[in-house]
């Protein structure tokens, strides 16, 4: 072959999904049968299965349930959240809910829950023996802390106990206040029977809690009442004393009237101060404008508003006017001139008489009014200071009175409670109520046994037919003519099936070329044959060597097969170079005590008669001889290669049978020699990385590779031009 194929590809790394359905459709046959065995197997076992019936009770839980007083107080229980609902499924499965029932119907002596009863599930069988494995291994952990006379009773109750909770399940119905309390049992009146009493028991525990609360609640009332009578007597009789030992008969009173003086003196407070303001302002008036005329002080807003002033300047204003008038008809000296002259002189004098009164009546206005006050405020200090010392009383008293009346409140609040906890002690409402009684069941409800066949069917297959998958994934062998292309990047030249075998039949020999019971192989050799002239027809080459990476990959057996169907059309000769464990003379019926290649090479025996010519094959055959101690020395010796040089002219083709190329490099010298290498494979068995370790070293020494044979293979697996010939059953005619 060309050198161009002594090359490596890369392993492609597109998922080959036609390669697992090829995988999955060889092996389809073997997982139909698996699982057909599996699931007739379960069929069996769910026959022995005892049959359950499952029954329900439906049961509606009140969010809150009518009461004559507000229990929830007492019980801390808050009906408007959805933990009240978990809390609620939670009691249902209890074991006090459990042990009621079970000592309602006396399960004790009820073999169905006391493990008397022997009935087949595959979950106890599985477990016992678990349980079993585990008290061997670790020792059993049962009676460590508990009395020897109570050990067996107490174990009889509490597996009483798991078994009815096994039974038992309660599901919540979805955006409802209803809830299924379903039991399972082997007898559908007990399941019936069993479901309606869980959900009785269930309302009779939660109305005995809740009167068990009441009564408790009535208890401590009444503890709570005489030690708050008691505080009660003891917070008055405090009040009455502080009101003794300080003389008070009604603070309420007294603060009161505290209250109407303060405020009525602060109003007079008030108006002193505005008095006081008013004249002290016209007195800073008068005092800033004392030597001003009597015509400035006219001007003064609050001086000229006086009542007498301003009389006084209305009969001043109206002599000057008629002293205007006169003056334009007397003289100066006239009488009249002069009387009127003289009266407003009088007036003007009376007015600066009025005027300095004025002052003087302000002054002491503004004084009296500065005094009352002073006065006034004088007497608010000392009411305030009076008044403070009665705050404090005030305060002492509040503090008793408060006392007094919180004791009272409390006092009359439990008063209440406990007439209506007596009232009421023996009358509970029921959180919940049945709304639909469970019903006998008709039919078992497990085991489903078609359910369980199809899933026992449904997952085998599924799980053999990963694990066919995971096997392909990971296989690592070379089964096909495919897996040696693909991962080796080699297309081999041939691909022979395995001989079939039967019992007492001879051991194989190179005849099998010529035998009419395998076609199939016959064929193969011959495409073997029609490839490799084909590919060495033009180059001249007549030597054909053969190796393997491994022994007993059948390389002997196609050589002399290979040879076989050579001598139809030329003459041949086939060497046996493995000189360390040779096979090829076996195939003639010739023995290591013959004469061959290693009496040729090491003892000078001449050739004629070391070679053996088979008159049933026609073939000539240099069998190994007796095992040397050193067949490397000799294969690299001139003698052998002079040897192979005679053989290539005196025969048309020349076959070496070399040893394995991973075990020795015999073949390595062999290969220099020869002009044609094969590597023979053995399906199923070679590994890919002993193949690739094969060729890369045939190839780092420069031995040509002229293709790979695929031994061993399943007939079925060969593709349709290969099986082909099997239904033409094409039969070789024996060479005369």
């Amino acid at each position: 072959m060309e050198s161009k194929q002594n090359t490596f590809t890369i392993e492609p790394t597109v998922i080959d999904v036609s390669r697992y359905f090829m995988a999955l459709k060889r092996r389809m046959l073997l997982i139909l049968l698996i699982v057909a065995a599996l699931s007739s197997a379960t069929y069996l076992v769910t026959r022995q299965m005892s049959p359950i019936y499952s029954a329900t009770t439906t049961l509606l839980i009140e969010s809150k349930p009518k009461s004559a007083i507000s229990i929830e107080e007492i019980v801390g229980v808050d009906a408007s959240k959805q933990e009240y609902y978990q809390t609620q499924y939670e009691i249902m499965r209890s074991n006090q809910v459990a042990e009621r029932v079970i000592n309602q119907f006396q399960l004790d002596f009820n073999p169905e829950f006391n493990g008397e009863l022997k009935t087949f599930s595959i979950k106890n069988t599985i477990f016992g023996y678990l349980y079993v494995l585990r008290n061997r291994l670790l020792g059993s952990p049962e009676n460590s802390d508990v009395y020897p006379g109570l050990a067996q009773n107490e174990e009889q109750r509490r597996r009483v106990l798991n078994t009815f909770k096994s039974k038992l399940s309660v599901s919540p119905v979805r955006q409802t206040q209803l809830v299924n309390i379903t039991f399972e049992s082997y007898n559908p009146s007990t399941a019936a029977t069993m479901a309606n009493a869980v959900a009785q028991a269930y309302i009779e525990n939660n109305i005995e809690a809740r009167i068990i609360v009441s009564q408790q609640a009535e208890v401590w009332i009444d503890s709570k009442l005489k030690e708050l009578s008691a505080n009660l007597s003891l917070s008055e009789r405090r009040l009455a004393e502080f009101l003794e030992g300080e003389g008070l008969v009604d603070v309420e009173g007294v603060d009161a009237l505290q209250s109407r003086v303060l405020t009525d003196v602060t109003s007079q407070i008030s108006v002193a101060r505005d008095r006081r303001l008013a004249a002290e302002s016209l007195y800073r008036v008068l005092q800033d404008n004392r030597n001003a005329d009597i015509s400035t002080l006219y001007a003064i807003p609050d001086i000229s508003k006086h009542p007498q002033i301003r009389d006084v300047r209305v009969a001043e204003i109206e002599l000057q006017q008629k002293r205007s008038e006169l003056s334009k008809r007397y003289g100066p000296k006239h009488d009249k001139m002069v009387q009127v002259n003289a009266e407003l002189a009088s007036i003007q004098g009376q007015a600066h008489q009025l005027l300095k009164q004025l002052a003087s009546g302000i002054e002491k206005e503004y004084r009296a009014a500065k005094r009352q006050e002073e006065a006034l405020k004088a007497e608010l200090e000392d009411m305030k200071s009076q008044f403070n010392a009665v705050s404090i009383k005030q305060t002492e008293y509040s503090k008793y009175q408060r006392d007094v009346e919180n004791n009272r409140r409390i006092l009359d609040l439990f008063e209440n409670r406990k007439k209506e906890t007596s009232a009421t002690s023996d009358y509970q409402p029921a959180i919940a109520r049945i709304t639909d009684p469970a019903l006998y069941p008709v039919k078992p409800s497990k085991p489903n046994r078609l359910k369980i066949v199809l899933a026992v069917a449904v997952l085998s297959f599924v799980l053999l037919c990963t694990l066919v998958i995971i096997r392909e994934f990971l296989r690592n062998e070379l089964e096909q003519a495919s897996d040696v292309e693909r991962k080796l990047g080699f297309s081999p030249i041939a691909s022979i099936p395995r001989i079939k075998k039967r019992w007492f039949a001879a051991k194989p020999s190179v005849t099998q070329f010529n035998s009419s019971d395998n076609p199939s192989f016959s064929e193969a050799i011959r495409s073997l044959r029609t490839r490799l002239l084909l590919s060495v027809s033009n180059k001249n080459r007549t030597c054909f060597a053969l190796t393997s990476p491994n022994p007993n990959e059948g390389k002997s057996t196609i050589a002399a097969n290979l040879a076989l169907s050579l001598t139809k059309v030329e003459k041949v000769i086939i060497v046996d170079a493995d000189l360390r464990k040779p096979t090829l003379g076996s195939l003639f019926d010739l023995s290591l005590s013959d004469n061959g290649l290693s009496n040729y090479l090491l003892m000078d025996t001449p050739l004629q008669d070391c070679l053996h010519y088979d008159e049933d094959s026609g073939i000539t055959v240099l069998p190994s001889g007796f095992i040397p101690p050193n067949p490397q020395e000799m294969l690299s010796s001139e003698k052998f290669k002079r040897l192979i040089e005679h053989l290539k002219q005196q025969y048309d083709r020349v076959i070496i049978d070399c040893p394995p190329v991973m075990v020795v490099s015999d073949a390595l010298l062999i290969g220099h020699l020869s002009e044609a290498m094969l590597l023979v494979l053995k399906a199923n068995t070679t590994k890919t990385h002993q193949a690739k370790n094969a060729i890369a070293e045939l190839i780092n020494h420069q031995v040509k590779i002229d293709g790979v044979v695929l031994n061993y293979c399943n007939e079925e697996r060969l593709s349709n031009a290969q099986s082909y010939y099997k239904s033409y059953s094409y039969k070789a005619t024996p060479a005369e």
